[in-house]
């Protein structure tokens, strides 16, 4: 007891001594302390985290997600783990970029508090300190702006301690030291700028989160796939590795009121980022184009609770990427489940039959004339009358030899042009002949072309007429037949072993999840054991077939090489918190082929000729109208899917946050799907 009062004594010396020198001695602590840690008050550290968010908000240009928590959220969710603490109560408060959290205490410690230090682990035990009273802290955070190559992004948080106050302090169950305690917290406050200098000095303060991950991803291992039905069935997922082509380009952080948001852009650019120069800046200017940076994201309003809000246009290029990257493939290897099948195969009726016809005679020639008479012949004289004769070089005693040259000269002249005028008069008479000539052929062309147009037209009505004709015997007869009864039982069973194998190519989501277009690229084949029973029935089967017969066969199905469009598309339907989607997708088909045919493999048996001799050349595959029983009538098949429609509903994960239970509902919009939790 005299040890634990002399502890007592002691603190309140340290307490007397320090209290001495701050009142006669001036404070050569504080002298001491901004040498070494500077000053910091909760101001700066406000200033220094709104510069840094400003500068990061600049850099995004297209937020790729947001995510954040509230203040309330924060007190429930830390409320249990703090109690066992000693801490009576917490609040939280967002102040422009500062976030206050404040601290009542109540805590006792006892050996079991302190490390493994057995002397430590005795003082504590005897003294057994109880503490009770309140700490207000304040918090901000910054994120630095990491350059391409930069493997990690540094989120910094800079603390500062707002007030200490200790209301009782006790030691060994009854000494009150409580006096030595307020010493220490004045000590605490008024240095408290000091200790902030010193706390953003740890390293623990500091945390280096991955700006990229650049570790692959193959999808082949993880992913297992089974089929209950068909445990021997070897299914595999194979895909080439993913590699994650976005890295962080910025990250800013916000604290206003009662809401702690980040907000990251990815991005798969390797260029540096701009230098932004916003800084320094006030937080009025960063709440407003952090608030337009949301809005672009798709998220006007924060949300309550502990969120994320991923931009629909980011995850739709990361999906677009993995699959691009990835090429998946699932292969199936292994045993086919035997099926069997049984049907009762009906002779058809009359009215199954339609007998219009169905021929179309109407004539298709075209008889309009296309022969062109338009007079291609060119009747202008080219014949050339200037000079025909030429009367220089005579001398002046030569006149009466000139005279008669010129008169000789326009005899010839005038000869000449009336030689032309005959040659384009004869020409335009022969041009005029040959069009008149050229007209006639083309309507007597014209009036053939319309003769045999109605010749055929009459042969074609003439066959249409007799088809229709023949088609009504034969209904007539099948009418008469199907009155008889049923033909045969058809009994069956289809096994063996199949190596299959589709593959996903050309992925695209649609650019609000609306849906998606793909390529299915199938191949492979099975190996099937096919067993038909073919049992008479009524007077029609045991007339055709009087002896039952049956027929072992083993069918190849191949897929040939193909790539079948695929599409899908979804419908957002919501009610309160709920959310539900419509999905369709679109019709497709797949071509298989068959060695043999199953209708080949029943007709051509020998089976089946010696039990249905007496009509087996009669029977066809439309007869037994197999199809019902099994589609595959021939050897090269199309098989289409029709458009298949379902609702589902997004099984959301089950959270805890810190062994709280989180509500989790989802919010889809046209450029964000966002996951909010309530406690």
């Amino acid at each position: 007891m005299t040890r634990i009062r002399f502890v007592a004594g002691f603190l309140v010396l340290i307490a007397a001594v320090g209290a001495y020198f701050l009142l006669f001695r001036g404070d050569p602590i504080a002298e001491a302390l901004n040498k070494r840690w500077p000053a910091l008050s909760a101001d700066e550290q406000r200033q220094k985290a709104v510069d840094a968010s400003t500068n990061a908000v600049a850099l995004i240009a297209q937020p790729s997600l947001a995510l954040g928590i509230d203040s309330k959220t924060i007190e429930k969710a830390t409320e249990t783990a703090l109690k066992t603490q000693g801490v009576t109560k917490l609040s939280v408060v967002g102040d422009r970029q500062l976030l206050k959290i404040g601290f009542d205490f109540d805590r006792s410690f006892d050996e079991r508090d302190v490390g493994d230090d057995p002397k430590t682990k005795e003082i504590i035990g005897k003294l057994k300190p109880k503490i009770r009273g309140a700490l207000v802290l304040a918090l901000g955070i910054s994120a630095s702006i990491p350059a391409p190559s930069a493997a990690t992004i540094q989120l910094k948080f800079l603390p500062s301690i707002i007030n200490v106050h200790v209301e009782r302090l006790t030691i060994a169950e009854d000494t009150d030291v409580t006096s030595a305690a307020n010493a220490l917290a004045f000590l605490l406050n008024r240095y408290a700028d000091n200790m902030a200098r010193y706390l953003g000095e740890l390293d623990v303060l500091n945390v280096n989160l991955p700006s990229v991950y650049s570790a692959s991803f193959d999808a082949s291992g993880p992913i297992k796939i089974t089929i209950p039905n068909a445990p021997e069935m070897k299914l595999a997922f194979n895909g080439k590795p993913l590699k994650n082509p976005f890295r962080v380009a910025a990250v800013a952080p916000l604290i206003d009121g009662n809401h702690l948001t980040l907000l990251l852009e990815l991005t798969s650019s390797a260029s540096a980022p701009p230098d932004p120069k916003v800084s320094p800046s006030n937080f009025e200017t960063l709440k407003s184009e952090f608030a337009a940076r949301l809005e672009k994201l798709g998220v006007p309003t924060i949300p309550n609770g502990v969120w994320v809000a991923i931009g629909k246009s980011f995850l739709v290029d990361g999906l677009n990427n993995a699959f691009s990257q990835a090429e998946p493939c699932l292969s199936a290897n292994g045993p086919v489940p035997t099926q069997t099948f049984s049907k009762k195969v009906e002779i058809p009726d009359e009215t199954t039959i339609d007998c219009t016809p169905t021929r179309d005679c109407t004539p298709t020639r075209d008889c309009t004339p296309t022969r062109n008479c338009d007079a291609v012949q060119d009747c202008t004289p080219t014949r050339d009358c200037s000079a025909v004769k030429d009367c220089g070089g005579y001398q002046w005693y030569q006149a009466p030899d000139k005279l008669r040259c010129e008169a000789e000269k326009s005899a010839a002249k005038l000869d000449c042009e009336r030689i032309k005028s005959t040659e384009k008069v004869t020409c335009e008479a022969d041009k005029s002949a040959k069009k008149l000539d050229c007209e006639r052929l083309k309507t007597q062309e014209k009036n053939q072309c319309e003769i045999e147009k109605s010749g055929e037209k009459l042969t074609c009505e003439t066959a249409k007429t007799a088809e229709k004709g023949l088609c009504e015997t034969a209904k007539e007869g099948l009418k008469r037949l199907s009155r008889t009864g049923n033909l045969a039982n058809i009994d069956g069973s289809i096994g063996g072993r199949a190596d299959v194998n589709v593959c996903l190519r050309n992925v695209q989501f649609a650019a609000n999840l609306g849906g998606l277009s793909l390529d299915l690229v199938p191949g492979g084949g099975a190996a099937l054991d096919v067993h038909v029973k073919f049992v008479p029935l009524d007077i029609i089967g045991h007339l055709v077939c009087p002896a039952e017969w049956t027929q072992d066969q083993k069918i190849n199905t191949t897929i040939p090489a193909q790539t079948i469009p695929m599409k899908l598309t979804l419908i957002k339907r919501s009610s309160g918190d709920k959310l539900d989607y419509d999905a369709t997708l679109d019709e497709f088909s797949v071509k298989l082929r068959f060695d043999p045919s199953p209708t080949a493999m029943i007709l051509r048996s020998t089976n089946f000729m010696l039990a249905c001799a007496p009509l087996a050349g009669l029977i066809n595959a439309v007869t037994l109208n197999l199809a019902p029983l099994i589609p595959e009538l021939l050897k090269e098949y199309d098989y289409k899917q029709h458009s298949i429609s379902f609702a589902f509903s997004p099984a959301l994960p089950s959270v805890k946050l810190l062994g709280n239970d989180v509500r989790m509902t989802l919010s889809d919009t046209d450029k964000t799907l966002t996951l909010i939790g309530a406690l």
